[in-house]
């Protein structure tokens, strides 16, 4: 009986451990897709800004060019970390079924150790109240 609940307390750190990873791994993903979101507006706040010369659109089209490939580059992160999250979140509900399976099972031997102590004083009290009526009879 003793097993179980470090058996418990074991599987909550687990919970607790994949529910770090997965809270990690969305912060991650948040800050990548404020940075896709920062890289548009720096488009278009670039496109606003440059002029009508040569060598504005030039700059323009070089900034647009790497601006373009480090973003798809973000997007693939991103696609990368959802797929991460995902089986994080799968291994997530997985220690949680354990944990809830191991709590079940101490709940089950809690009931069955609180029905025992029950009939036990319900024996004694029984017990106590048998020879309270055997004296009572035997003084009348």
């Amino acid at each position: 009986m003793k097993g179980l609940p470090g058996l418990i307390q074991l599987n909550q750190w687990k919970v607790d451990e994949q529910r770090r990873k997965v809270t990690e791994l969305e912060i991650l993903s948040e800050r990548l897709s404020d940075e896709v979101d920062q890289l548009q507006a720096d488009i278009e706040r670039e496109g606003r800004n440059s002029g009508d010369s040569l060598e504005s659109s030039q700059a323009f089209s070089a900034f647009l060019a790497g601006t373009m490939a480090q973003r798809e580059k973000l997007r693939g992160s991103i696609a990368d970390l959802q797929l991460q999250i995902s089986a994080a979140k799968d291994d997530l509900a997985d220690a949680y079924r354990e944990l809830k399976s191991y709590e079940v099972a101490q709940a089950s031997r809690d009931a069955r150790e609180h029905r025992k102590q029950e009939l036990r004083d319900r024996v004694k009290m029984d017990e106590i109240g048998m020879g309270m009526h055997r004296r009572k009879m035997g003084t009348a």
